[in-house]
């Protein structure tokens, strides 16, 4: 694709500039793909946990790439597929949002697993740093009920034997 560059300069929230945008319209993609138009619940990698009662079992939080990279464990061997994701991202694929399966400890969540790190790790070399919809999972009998706007933004712990990204 001539002319295009997905590392070319952003705006303050994270858009292409209009040079992108225009080099981009005329590599033959006319819908220039923005931090907001990946995703999609029943995109790559999605689960039916969210395909389907995605508002009862957990909520979404919004957190940055290397939030949530930090929060699970590296990938062994390296994100082989990151970079095939995100060729689909730009030929107009949607990905569902990655998530963490959490438990409530009284005062904050402790991750228990996860899904989902090429797909953060390609939308972080698509868009950079910018925060990203991550579905948090209510491990045991939680349910969004439960679970006020002040629980959600609560301090998260990483999963065992994780490391920071």
């Amino acid at each position: 694709m001539a002319g295009f560059d997905p590392n070319q300069p952003r705006d303050e929230i994270g858009r292409w500039t209009k040079a992108e945008t225009a080099a981009r319209k005329a590599a033959g993609l006319s819908n220039p793909v923005t931090p907001e138009s990946v995703w999609d619940k029943e995109g790559m990698g999605s689960v039916p946990l969210q395909r389907e009662e995605t508002e009862y079992y957990g909520r979404t939080r919004w957190m940055t790439p290397t939030e949530f990279l930090s929060l699970v464990p590296e990938i062994p061997g390296g994100s082989y597929s990151a970079d095939i994701i995100k060729e689909k991202l730009l030929a107009g694929e949607k990905m569902a949002p990655p998530f963490l399966d959490v438990t409530w400890t009284g005062d904050s969540w402790k991750v228990l697993s996860h899904e989902g790190r090429n797909r953060t790790i390609a939308f972080y070399k698509l868009f950079g740093d910018l925060p990203m919809p991550v579905y948090l999972l209510f491990n045991g009998r939680m349910r969004v009920r439960d679970v006020s706007d002040e629980m959600l933004e609560r301090p998260m712990i990483r999963q065992e034997g994780s490391s920071k990204w």
